[in-house]
This record gives structure tokens, sequence and C-alpha cells, in this order.
């Protein structure tokens, strides 16, 4: 059994004590491929997910009673340096290297957003005190870890509205525009596995994008598709984007 199998064989069982347990069940966070995996098992059906505040990346699904946001088992803890003037800069991969080296699976931990020379990170309910107690040092800045209520509303996602003029729907065609890319470098990221579309990874990259697709390239970023409102006069679609 290969690993796409063994994650899906895994959702199915939370999915079934979810259903006929007559309480919410809860995932571990996903990534983009495994959301992808839960969507191909779901079909059109859409599952309730979040991952800590609106438009996190990686999320937990719930199966059963629908949830509310704070009911899932997530918790926000707040990493500063003990001297800030002190501090390094440091990014993403510093304070994900540091978790795992303290033995931690990638599932048990969320979005990381450096803010500043400290960051926020979002972890599994039962993982924030291990955390809060081990995590004293990321690189050589020596760091505190406590909990915090919430992300600043100034780290929540804002989107950039843009429009964007392509021939087609395609979505190598819309991914190359938003991205500045040529078809060619576009190309590349569906080999790759690495376009994702409404949670669901796509390799064709003729697929035609239809308005409030969520669209994400890893390594880039992710934009919602609006609906095209007019063309120009060579004929072009002039599409909106919110572009994250």
């Amino acid at each position: 059994m290969d690993q796409a199998q063994q994650i899906k064989k895994r959702l199915a069982e939370l999915q079934n004590r979810g259903t006929f347990g007559g309480y919410t069940v809860y995932t571990d966070f996903l990534g983009l491929e495994e959301q992808s995996l839960l969507a191909e098992m779901t079909g059109p059906r859409s599952v309730p997910a979040y991952g800590g505040f609106d438009g996190a990346e990686r999320v937990m699904a719930a199966f059963g009673p629908a949830p509310e946001p704070a009911d899932y088992p997530i918790t926000c803890l707040h990493i500063v340096p003990k001297q800030e003037k002190f501090a390094e800069e440091l990014t993403h991969r510093d304070y994900l290297g540091t978790l795992m080296g303290l033995g931690l699976e990638r599932r048990v931990l969320g979005d990381i957003l450096p803010c500043g020379k400290g960051a926020y990170l979002f972890c599994t309910a039962g993982m924030a005190e291990y955390i809060e107690t081990q995590l004293h040092r990321v690189r050589h800045t020596e760091v505190t870890c406590t909990r915090a209520d919430s992300l600043p509303p100034h780290l929540l996602p804002q989107p950039e509205d843009r429009e964007v003029i392509v021939p087609s729907l395609r979505l190598d065609v819309l991914v190359g525009a938003v991205y500045n890319l040529s078809r060619s470098s576009a190309d590349k990221f569906f080999l790759q596995q690495k376009v994702f579309v409404n949670g669901r990874c796509i390799e064709n990259r003729a697929h035609t994008v239809q308005p409030g697709d969520k669209i994400s390239v890893r390594g880039y970023g992710r934009f919602t598709a609006g609906a095209s409102l007019r063309r120009t006069k060579k004929d072009r679609l002039v599409v909106p984007v919110e572009v994250y």
C-alpha cells in the first residue's frame, strides 16, 4: 500500500467514525496533497475544514456534525525572541526545521506565519503544551512561546484585486497570466503536480477554470478566479482574480 492509499484509508476510517458515531471527528492538519486526496474521496460533497483562521493553507477536516471554528482542536502559539535586538531574521523554514527537530510530525503543525522577529504557529491542541515547554531556540535565537487568542488582523490573508487578459479559461493560461510565467514554465508545475483547484490536484493543463475556483500553485501562492465580465477589442477575456 503506497502513501496515498494509506492516507485515503485513514481518512475513510475517520469519515466512517464521524458519519456513524454521531459526533464530530477531526483529521490532523492536511496539506494540499492530502486535501486533494480527500476531495477525490468525497467528490462534489464539501467537507468542513479549518486551519485556525480564514484562508489557512493547512487545515483540519471535520466528519460528522459540522463544527464551529472555535470547536476545532487547534491552538495558536506566538513565538518571540527573548532579546529582540539580538534576534536573527528567521524564515518559515527555520521555524519548521526546529519544530521537526523536536520530534514533531508535520501533521500536528498547521500554518507558520513569520511576523517581524517572531512568528505565529498553529498546531493541534494536544501538542501545544509540549511546544511551549520544549521550544527554546530557533537557529541561534533564544525564544519564548506563549498561547495567543487569535492571529493579529494585519496577518490575515488580504487578497489583491487584479485583472488578467487571457485568450481562454484554460488553467495553464490563467496560472501563467497571474504569475507572469511562460507556457513552458507553467507546464512544469503540472508535471510536478503542484497545481490545485478547490483542493484537488489537477494535472490536466487544459482544465477549464470556473468562476469562484480557488487555485493554489505550490511555491507561488493562490488566487480565486472571478467571472469574465468583458472582452478586449482583440476578443481576449478580461478575468478578475483575487491573488493572495
